[in-house]
């Protein structure tokens, strides 16, 4: 008997050894002191670091933290005054970290904790292998407070329970300690929770230079992305937002942000994709933006800059069900939030290269949808002395069945007189088709280019933007599909030398948008306006054969050279050949003598040699030959209406840009151009065209200019106050 008990005796210690080896799953080193000791939960681990169990948190030593197996956590876990001592975080096996207790508390907080790395990868460099869950009616996993600065948390999935709080926090500092600086996050994974990656600074300490990048956010109720007030510069990049739960579609969130700016300094915004992000509770005034700017002066910025390019945006749904009356793509604004323009900050935006796609059924509402606008320097609040750079955007709004007073635009710039802007190369597009507009500017709507580009050339804009729409692979996925046709080359720049998949962009010819696709065929076109002394708008439409529209682009003649520069892309072949036919604001359509094609993406076709270059030798005789001028009211002939038109022009003195009847586009109209009309009508000259009437032309829309139904406002003050707080 006695035997037997010691026996069990035995097998009892060995299983209660062996139960409390198991359940040590953190093990803490470090190099001065060296220990090495296992705990039971990352609580007791940071306990004892923070008691100095392990060393020196003020500089000389490091500390190593390993998770070596699931672990559940019933209180949060603080790392405090680590001012000099690194400290790594990192599991050695495919771990859970559960989080299970009551409280709006992160798992991990670091408070005043400097150089503290969290590396969710097998041994801090191999495979994905941490994940902090919660179990409990939570959601944030790290918070950084009282001046964290110079930490890295990357490769942790953190899956919260509730859509409350925020899953990973950059918090408040203090004046004492400063702000929270210089901290990473890449590489996370992060769902539900009301944010999921915010940075919240304190007055008199500013959030400065922090990094976010390369991280998922899923299913955040608000705003995935935020950077709020007290904030001073930093990089968002690479980062994927979007929704993916069914449960989202339960919630009433009144509104949904992707990524958020309200803080000054210079910040990159750049290679983001958000999609599918939606809003399931109607309420007048709120509403769903992809990305919003409005910066507020921070503490201790000097300048602020915004640098945003490569943006992927896409607020559409497929089932049609965005509860929204005002949608914004992308929405540049001052910081003007409680209507002074003292709180705002003057700054620079460079918004270049670009795709937002705006979609879903308006619910016959009366909404309001933009896929692109920019407003700053506007209202009587306008922060003064802002410049913004908007070039190489593609602006697509698919939005329908706004109702009654909706308006749904592609593209909104407008002038103000505290900011300078410059605006070019984009694309933009309304298709609906009652309440849709294409462009909109200083409270009026266009679906003309050519109106639109008459209002914008005051002010040196869009000489080369496009109303035009674009193919994408879906409505989520904004990568090209075929065919792209014209206009798609945009402005090299210093920004955007890749694309969002990194990608090398042309040198000479970038795509516009996001994504860069194969190298876009060019046309130098050798041509001439007949009596122009300033570069010439040109449209070249390629037509094959059967006198079919296959694609159609835009240039500019150099009066110097006679030469343009006119680009396509894949919707035209190589080896085939094309009729030329080439329009222009007042001078006659001429077509190619011939059907020239493309080798190697490239082509050149030379009007000005000689008369017969133009079909049927219609234009002048040269040299240089040149189309002939004076067809101002677009017929295809100059006759008695071209010069009655030009005559009573030249009697009110009419002078300015893009002037139909400025046939030598000299900014006035007057005998010069009277006299190139009135020669050409004597000689009965008009379209000499290889394909029958009527000709195969694009497309065009007819609605006039308007005002809008509803002008714009600044986001109101309330709705400003309930995405800063948290």
């Amino acid at each position: 008997m006695r035997q037997l008990i010691s026996v069990l005796l035995v097998v009892f210690t060995f299983l209660a050894m062996s139960n409390n080896s198991f359940s040590q799953n953190v093990n803490v080193s470090s190099t001065s002191p060296v220990t090495n000791v296992n705990y039971a939960t990352l609580k007791l681990a940071t306990q004892a670091i923070n008691a100095g169990t392990h060393g020196s948190l003020a500089g000389g030593n490091a500390i190593t933290v390993k998770i070596n197996g699931d672990i559940t956590e019933t209180a949060p876990d603080t790392l405090r005054n680590v001012t000099g001592t690194t400290i790594s975080v990192y599991p050695t096996t495919s771990v859970s970290v559960f989080a299970n207790f009551a409280g709006t508390a992160a798992v991990l907080t670091l408070d005043n904790a400097d150089n503290v790395t969290v590396d969710g990868r097998l041994n801090g460099s191999g495979a994905r292998s941490m994940r902090i869950k919660w179990e409990a009616n939570g959601s944030r996993c790290f918070k950084l407070v009282n001046g964290s600065s110079s930490n890295i948390i990357r490769y942790v999935d953190c899956i919260g329970l509730a859509y409350s709080g925020t899953i990973i926090d950059i918090n408040l500092g203090t004046i004492a300690l400063g702000g929270n600086n210089n901290n990473v996050i890449e590489n996370c994974v992060t769902s539900r929770g009301t944010r999921g990656i915010q940075s919240f600074g304190a007055a008199g300490a500013d959030n400065t230079n922090n990094t976010i990048k390369d991280c998922k956010i899923y299913n955040a109720l608000q705003i995935p992305i935020n950077m709020s007030i007290a904030n001073n510069g930093g990089t968002l990049t690479g980062n994927e937002i979007t929704y993916d739960s069914v449960a989202m579609l339960g919630l009433a969130n009144s509104y949904a942000y992707g990524i958020q700016i309200l803080g000054g300094g210079n910040w990159t915004v750049s290679n983001n994709k958000i999609y599918n992000i939606l809003k399931r509770f109607y309420t007048s005034g709120y509403g769903i933006i992809g990305i919003l700017f409005a910066p507020l002066k921070p503490t201790s910025a000097v300048t602020s800059k915004i640098d945003s390019y490569n943006n992927m945006i896409s607020i559409t749904n497929d089932t049609n069900v965005l509860y929204s009356d005002v949608i914004f793509g992308m929405y540049i604004q001052d910081g003007n939030i409680t209507g002074s323009p003292n709180d705002g900050v003057a700054y620079t935006c460079n918004s270049y290269n670009n795709t937002v796609l705006v979609g879903g059924d308006g619910m016959a509402l009366g909404d309001l949808a933009w896929a692109y606008i920019n407003d700053m320097g506007t209202g009587a609040a306008a922060v003064p002395g802002c410049t913004s750079n908007d070039y190489n955007n593609i602006c697509i709004n698919r939005r329908f069945n706004a109702g009654t007073g909706g308006q749904e635009v592609g593209m909104q710039i407008d002038t103000s007189g505290t900011s300078t802007k410059f605006a070019d190369y984009n694309f933009a597009i309304s298709t609906d088709p009652s309440v849709g507009w294409n462009g909109s500017m200083n409270g009026w709507l266009y679906e003309s280019i050519k109106q639109f580009k008459d209002t914008a050339c005051v002010f040196g804009w869009h000489h080369m933007t496009a109303f035009k729409d674009a193919n994408f692979v879906s409505n989520f996925n904004l990568h090209l599909a075929g065919p792209v046709g014209g206009d798609m080359n945009g402005l090299p720049n210093a920004f955007a030398v890749t694309d969002i998949d990194g990608t090398t962009r042309n040198s000479t010819y970038p795509y516009r948008g996001c994504d860069e696709g194969a190298a876009l065929k060019v046309l130098t076109l050798q041509a001439c306006l007949e009596g122009k002394v300033n570069d010439g708008e040109v449209t070249v439409v390629l037509r094959d054969a059967g006198c079919a529209n296959k694609s159609t682009s835009t240039g500019y003649l150099n009066v110097n050279n006679n030469t343009a520069k006119i680009c396509f892309g894949d919707s035209i072949s190589n080896g085939t050949g094309y009729t030329i036919a080439c329009q222009s604001l007042n001078h006659v359509e001429t077509y190619s003598a011939s059907m020239p094609s493309f080798s190697s993406g490239l082509m050149t076709y030379d009007f000005t040699s000689s008369q017969s270059q133009a079909y049927g030798g219609n234009q002048t005789a040269g040299p240089p030959s040149c189309f002939y001028g004076g067809d101002v009211t677009g017929d295809s002939i100059i006759d008695l209406s071209d010069i009655t038109k030009i005559f009573n022009d030249a009697g009110v003195f009419l002078g300015g840009c893009r002037l139909i009847s400025d046939v030598n586009s000299d900014e006035f109209v007057d005998l010069t151009d009277l006299s190139i009309a009135f020669n050409n009508s004597a000689n009965f000259v008009g379209l000499v065209s290889p394909c029958p009437e009527p000709r195969p032309t694009e497309t065009t829309k007819t609605k006039q200019p308007k005002m809008m139904t509803k002008p714009l406002k600044p986001i109101e003050k309330k709705r400003f106050n309930v995405a800063m707080t948290d």
